[in-house]
C-alpha cells in the first residue's frame, strides 16, 4: 500500500490493480519479496488484462462485466470487522523464536 498499488484482497486472495504492465510486473516482484519476509509464497500468480479477463473467487471478470456463477446466491456485503493494523516485526519476531 506505501508503493500506491491498489489491490483487491479476501483473505489470503488478493489481486494488484495496475494501468501499465511495467507496473504489474513491479508489483508482483514486491509481492514476492514480501511474501519471502513473511516465508510465505505465491500460490499463483499471472499477469493480465480486463480485456483477456480472469477470475478471482469464482466471479470472471471480463472487459466492462462481471460474471457471478448462476447457482451462487447474491449477498449483501457488511463490513463487520476492521483488523488492526498488522505490526510486521513483532510477527517477524515471533516467528524467528518459533526456529
Amino acid at each position: 500500500m506505501r508503493k500506491g498499488y491498489k489491490y483487491i484482497r479476501y483473505a489470503d486472495d488478493y489481486v494488484i490493480l495496475c494501468k501499465k504492465k511495467e507496473n504489474a510486473e513491479k508489483g508482483l516482484e514486491l509481492s514476492k519479496q514480501v511474501l519471502e519476509k513473511l516465508l510465505l509464497e505465491l500460490d499463483e500468480e499471472e499477469i493480465t488484462t480486463f480485456d483477456q479477463g480472469f477470475k478471482y473467487l469464482g466471479v470472471m471478470f471480463i472487459k466492462s462485466m462481471i460474471m457471478t456463477p448462476f447457482d451462487r446466491p447474491k449477498k449483501k456485503h457488511n463490513v463487520l470487522f476492521y483488523p488492526k493494523p498488522f505490526n510486521i516485526d513483532a510477527y517477524l519476531l515471533k516467528k524467528n523464536k518459533n526456529y
